[in-house]
This record gives C-alpha cells, structure tokens and sequence, in this order.
C-alpha cells in the first residue's frame, strides 16, 4: 500500500511544482517585434540627363516608405534637388537626378519594408498644390513628390499637415518652391501604432550639416516632417539626405548661401517592440495591419 501512496503523492506534489511554477511566470512578459528591414539601391548619376533609379521590396513585403542619399567624390560639388521623389507603387521608391556638371554624384535610393502580402500602405495623390488627403480612418506618415515638366528648384517642406503638432493628420503637405508636382501622401490605418515625435528645430549653417533623429526604445523611424523657414524662395539650400536605416532617420542639407537658415524636424515611429503578458496571449498573433 505505501506504493501507491508514494506514486499519488509523486503525482500531487509534481502538479503543485507546475502550478507554482506556472504562478511565478504568469508575470514574465513576452515581446513581439515586427521587423522593418531596408533596401538601397546604389547609381552613378551621369551628365546624360535625369536618372531613376528604384529601390524595390523583396517578396512577400510591401513598402513603407523611402527616401535618397546624394554625395559627390569632387569637393564643392553641387548638388542638385532631385525632380522626383515617390512611391512608384506598392513595393518600390522612386528618386529621379541628374548630374549636368558630371561631379562624381551617387545617388542612394532607400525603400522602408515591412512583411506582408496586403498593402499595408495607401497611396493618395494630388496635383495643383492640394494636399493629398488618406481615407477616413488612415493617417498621412510620409510623402513623396514627382515634377510634372520642369526641375525642381527645392523643396522646403515635406511635413504632415494636420495643423497640430503633436498628433499625426490625413494630409501631407510638399512645398516644392513654385515648381508644378504630383504630390503622394503614404496612408496608413489609424490604428497602427505611428507616433510623430517631439518637433526639433535646427540651424542650417553655411555648408553640410546632419541631422540624426532617432525613436524611443522599441520604435523604429519611418518617416519625417520637415519644414524650412523662412519659406520665400530666396534660400539655396539642397536636401542632400532625408532617409533611414533600423536606427535612425538622417536629414542632411548643403546651405549654398551665407546666411544661415531653420528647419523644424519630426521623426515618426512606429512602435515594433509589443510586450503581452502570458496569459493575455491570444494566438494566433498577426501583424496589426
């Protein structure tokens, strides 16, 4: 008889194990990330006239958004405002340069992708200066532009257009200094967890200067707000950089004149890192969109 006592105490006391055990995790918190991954495509601009150059999601994702890099190998090289700027469609960013002084310009196409067959993104478009609007229920979290004919002089503003400042709109503005363009805002659900960030303001000094703008832990950065003041066409001053990697979005301008000029920046994020606690998990888990 004390046989079966010792089994079913054996069986008793390993069951009380597991609940304890169970008891002391139930607070351990699991984290989900969703990735967002980056493609770049590289070129050598030529003297041959304007160039796009793509830069496309691989399979089974679609884009976020993008952006461009331009550097030249000859110092005091000038750079010129790219004359377009956009989603081409679903999976790929556009950028379309030229090089007419043949100054050694490369040209760096960035695409923002995150997994997924469905579009996660929505692209509205406009032209004769209206802002693009998103659906109802969607919000703007970046924008591009296209010329329609003639260059791009330079853009000044590239900012979500919400007339709040803390809190992302269903619009997104593009002042492209007079030039005619087909302006594209990149709309996402509401319910997407984006964030536009604190605004940064920052002095543009005559030559180079870079500008890093990073997320809070557990958010990644997708897109930018930018505007240059004062916004009255006299300025000379190129974007040369306004795109990202998994850490942080860079914005750089080449100021071509003395004086110097303001530029107000907003990092939007969305947050990749979810924490669930082990018993609020419900599978099965899907991406929020």
């Amino acid at each position: 008889r004390s046989g079966p006592r010792r089994f079913f105490g054996r069986i008793v006391g390993g069951f009380l194990t597991i609940v304890a055990v169970i008891s002391a995790i139930a607070g351990i918190r699991w984290h989900v990330t969703i990735p967002v991954s980056v493609v770049t495509a590289t070129a050598q601009l030529t003297g041959a006239g304007p160039q796009t150059i793509t830069a496309a999601c691989p399979d089974n994702q679609q884009l976020l958004n993008g952006g461009y890099h331009l550097d030249s190998s000859t110092p005091g090289a000038t750079l010129l405002t790219p004359s377009s700027n956009y989603p081409l469609d679903a999976h790929t960013w556009a950028v379309q340069a030229s090089d007419p002084d043949q100054a050694s310009i490369r040209l760096i196409v960035t695409a923002l992708c995150i997994p997924g067959d469905a579009p996660a993104v929505m692209i509205a478009t406009t032209s004769g200066g209206t802002p693009p609007q998103c659906a109802a229920g969607q919000v703007a979290i970046g924008g591009g532009y296209a010329a329609q004919a003639s260059a791009v002089g330079s853009v000044d503003r590239s900012a979500v257009n919400s007339g709040d400042a803390t809190a992302l709109g269903g619009n997104w503005n593009i002042d492209a200094n007079g030039a005619a363009i087909t302006t594209y805002a990149l709309c996402v659900a509401s319910t997407l967890p984006v964030s536009l960030g604190p605004s940064t303001s920052v002095t543009l000094s005559q030559g180079t200067t870079t500008t890093p703008l990073r997320c809070a832990a557990g958010a990644a950065p997708i897109g930018l707000s930018f505007g240059l003041a004062p916004s009255d066409g006299a300025r000379n001053v190129t974007i040369s950089q306004s795109d990202a990697d998994e850490r942080q979005w860079a914005f750089a301008t080449v100021n071509e004149d003395a004086s110097a000029q303001q530029a107000t920046l907003q990092v939007i994020c969305l947050q990749i890192t979810h924490t669930i606690d082990l018993f609020g998990l419900t599978l099965p888990f899907s991406l929020p969109w």
